[in-house]
């Protein structure tokens, strides 16, 4: 017979073999902030902002779908909303991420206007360029890492 403080070693010892065995069988998954989303797409058009053709690259993250009817619904000035030049999709990279590398990669191009869509959640964030700079800023969004 075990004495009181030998059968709570006993247990004690059972419980963290049953732990150890949950432990091995389940695999952690990582922690992510609830809000972010780990994936995020950019989109460059062609549009017409008060009248005046520019070339704009929409970030945003992949839960949303994003159409040129929606760029409208963000702000009436948009008058005209261009083709898509391209749209690439970027896995395990935050919109905050996408962003910095973005405007890296970029550079020399320096977009002369941002904005920074909250209303519609979730955000989307918008850099304008002159016209003409969406065959290089194509080039840069095929050849950035992600």
């Amino acid at each position: 017979m075990l004495t009181e403080d030998q059968d709570t070693i006993v247990k004690s010892e059972e419980n963290e073999t049953l732990e150890e065995a949950w432990r091995a069988k389940v695999k952690p998954t990582p922690l992510v902030a609830q809000g972010l989303h780990r994936e995020s797409k950019l989109d460059l058009y062609l549009v017409y902002f008060e009248g005046n053709l520019q070339t704009s690259a929409f970030l945003y993250p992949t839960t949303i779908a994003f159409t040129p009817s929606r760029i409208q619904l963000m702000d009436d000035i948009f008058t005209v909303i261009g083709e898509r030049v391209i749209s690439r999709e970027f896995k395990d990279t935050a919109l905050e991420d996408l962003n910095s590398l973005f405007l890296h990669e970029a550079k020399p191009a320096i977009p002369f206007m941002t904005h920074d869509y909250t209303i519609h959640k979730p955000r989307i964030i918008e850099h304008s360029f002159v016209p003409g700079s969406e065959v290089y800023l194509e080039k840069v969004i095929r050849e950035m890492k992600g």
